[in-house]
């Protein structure tokens, strides 16, 4: 709940192009704060990654609202390989809940998907694999979820 982490994109892994994750604090004001500079006027050189972080939580929060976007939970890769979880804490499994995942798939922007619920069921939707939590942390435990 102190900010987030938002790793460089990379169209492709033939493409080694530098970039660095950056992290953006919950808020805008705190970063004037920890710096001890929220009585002082605003640096020009510091408005571009207030602007950032601002824009940032505002786009998240605009996704969130809607219960849209291109936002998945976690997307581990390895090379050629991105594996795709979604995690939901509802007791049953809603479709819409998944779309993302199910868009992704299709367009081969990841090669597995999992969503993981609160639920008891396993349950299947093509390609996307439903999990509850305890089968979910079985199957990573075992090597099944994400290769070793």
């Amino acid at each position: 709940m102190i900010g987030t982490w938002i790793h460089p994109w990379q169209a492709s892994a033939r493409i080694k192009e530098v970039g660095h994750p950056k992290f953006y604090y919950f808020d805008t004001g705190i970063v004037r704060a920890l710096r001890g500079t929220t009585r002082e006027p605003l640096e020009k050189a510091e408005r571009g990654s207030l602007l950032e972080t601002l824009v940032l939580h505002e786009l998240r929060a605009h996704m969130a609202i809607l219960g849209t976007g291109g936002e998945i939970d976690f997307i581990w890769r390895r090379g050629k390989r991105a594996i795709g979880i979604e995690v939901k804490a509802s007791n049953r499994y809603r479709r819409e809940e998944s779309a993302i995942l199910r868009e992704f798939l299709e367009r081969k922007l990841i090669s597995s998907a999992y969503l993981v619920y609160d639920g008891k069921e396993i349950l299947r939707d093509g390609a996307l694999v439903v999990l509850p939590v305890r089968e979910f942390m079985r199957q990573l435990a075992h090597g099944e979820v994400i290769p070793p």
